[in-house]
């Protein structure tokens, strides 16, 4: 969901459920930690190139803006569960590029690359940093 603030601006919220697994080693030890994301919440700022005349039905913008989300982690030492975590959160800006392409007065294409960099975690032995590569069907109404 969003509006578009000015010309060259646009806001954008997004509420999503996974369904994915991240699995990554601690710092100096042999564990591994699972994550598995119940929920992501962003709130971003689309900022659109202006003076784009070379094509009137497509624009490219810069993307920053704030993201939240709640995993249920796993840890484990081989593949024996030392501890396991109902909930935990992590929350960090992101930044990206995108482009959109106007297929019609109120559909687009869009393509985003997004970048997720987390605050380090509760006991400071790892950062989440996620990448992601989206296209989306955009309806304006």
């Amino acid at each position: 969901m969003g509006t578009q603030v000015s010309s060259w601006v646009d806001a954008e919220f997004r509420l999503s459920k996974n369904h994915q697994r991240i699995e990554l080693d601690q710092k100096n030890t042999t564990n591994q930690i699972q994550f598995d994301e119940l929920y992501d919440v962003s709130g971003l700022f689309k900022f659109k190139l202006q003076g784009q005349d070379w094509a009137k039905n497509a624009n490219v913008h810069a993307i920053l803006g704030y993201n939240f989300s709640q995993y249920k982690t796993r840890e484990l030492a081989g593949n024996v569960v030392r501890s396991e975590v109902n909930k935990q959160t992590h929350d960090g800006f992101m930044y990206g590029v995108g482009a959109n392409l106007k297929l019609a007065p109120k559909h687009a294409l869009e393509v985003s690359y997004l970048a997720l960099q987390s605050r380090e975690s509760f006991d400071n032995t790892y950062q989440l940093k996620r990448d992601s590569i989206g296209i989306s069907w955009l309806y304006f109404y």
